[in-house]
């Protein structure tokens, strides 16, 4: 995206707009909080370790340093937050990248600032018996699923971009419940995040294949960080504090796994301490790509975007073309690097 330059009409215009959103400083009926900028960030669903390194900046107190008192909201969905945030009515929020370009397609504003995971983390998974291995391994099986929201983009993207006829497996609507029926036999796979329904099935020590839909060129893009287009060119310094002191935070988590649990654990006791862990042990390396080796967490390409507005038309979601260059910015990103702790590539079976 070009960089976003402010008039004095748009400033002042927007700085009235988004009032409802955020206070200024001085604002909080906190003593504590004085000479702090008020932030409500609407997350796209409930709290989930897949959001640690926003739990860390807030626990560790890098948004203080940031001047900043940061409320989480929790959010309906990507879709949703990408459309409130895109309308002005949220300055900040978790999103994803596929999200954001649906969002722009309705005529909404969300602007891209950082991209969290850098790939997808949906996969086909099945136990280690069924013998199930790769797409083509589901012909005469079945599947449980979801037939709604972005899983489900992506595995009718990837049955299209393998030519597999997809009447030739038996695809069972299970919303919910996915786990158990995978777990009674009653269907031989499932459709689900690396991090979470897989987890949930070895934790009952079963032994889990998983099948990455990104390893066969399907990848639309995943949790971002998202702000109004307006909002970014009237408060840029805003945004650009929130990212470095985000990005702060999940380079800490990354580093300090076993902190990051705890902190989060703290902050949501109800969370269940073992799944947490093993859940953010198989979404770290989802963290990093080459694109991070050059710019740091939160890195964006022009290709991402671009590639998971095509799949989007492709798949009947959008009906119009989205301009993938103003659907992201580069230019609040800190170049905060750290390097990939994992050394085993959790993307594929784990025996």
């Amino acid at each position: 995206m070009n960089r976003i330059t402010p008039n004095l009409r748009t400033v002042v215009a927007l700085i009235v707009a988004f009032a409802a959103s955020f206070v200024l400083t001085g604002c909080s009926a906190d003593p504590d909080d004085q000479g702090l900028t008020e932030i409500n960030f609407l997350l796209d669903w409930k709290p989930q370790m897949e959001q640690a390194g926003f739990v860390v900046a807030l626990e560790k107190g890098y948004y203080r340093e940031a001047g900043l008192k940061v409320n989480f909201l929790e959010g309906q969905g990507a879709t949703t937050t990408a459309a409130l945030v895109g309308t002005g009515q949220y300055p900040l929020g978790i999103a994803s990248g596929g999200a954001t370009i649906i969002a722009r397609a309705r005529g909404a504003k969300p602007v891209s600032v950082a991209l969290i995971n850098q790939r997808s983390p949906t996969v086909i998974f099945a136990l280690a018996s069924t013998g199930i291995r790769t797409p083509s391994d589901l012909i005469g099986r079945s599947i449980a699923l979801t037939k709604s929201g972005v899983k489900y983009d992506e595995y009718r993207a990837l049955m299209a971009k393998l030519g597999i006829d997809r009447s030739s497996i038996n695809e069972v609507d299970v919303r919910k419940a996915v786990v158990p029926s995978l777990m009674s036999g009653s269907v031989d796979a499932a459709l689900g995040y690396t991090e979470d329904q897989p987890v949930l099935v070895e934790l009952q020590g079963r032994e889990v294949i998983r099948i990455p839909i990104h390893r066969y060129g399907v990848n639309i893009l995943s949790t971002n960080i998202i702000a109004h287009e307006d909002f970014i060119s009237a408060q840029p310094d805003i945004v650009r504090r929130f990212v470095k002191a985000s990005l702060k935070g999940w380079k800490r988590a990354i580093e300090y796994p076993d902190e990051a649990v705890m902190i989060y654990a703290a902050r949501y006791p109800e969370s269940n301490e073992d799944f947490v862990r093993e859940n953010f042990r198989q979404f770290r390396p989802i963290l990093f790509s080459s694109a991070t080796d050059t710019l740091g967490l939160g890195a964006q390409t022009l290709e991402g975007f671009r590639e998971t507005e095509r799949t989007l038309r492709e798949l009947g979601i959008i009906d119009q073309r989205v301009n993938p260059e103003h659907a992201f910015t580069n230019d609040f990103l800190p170049r905060i690097f750290v390097d990939n702790p994992e050394v085993e590539d959790l993307d594929v079976t784990r025996r």
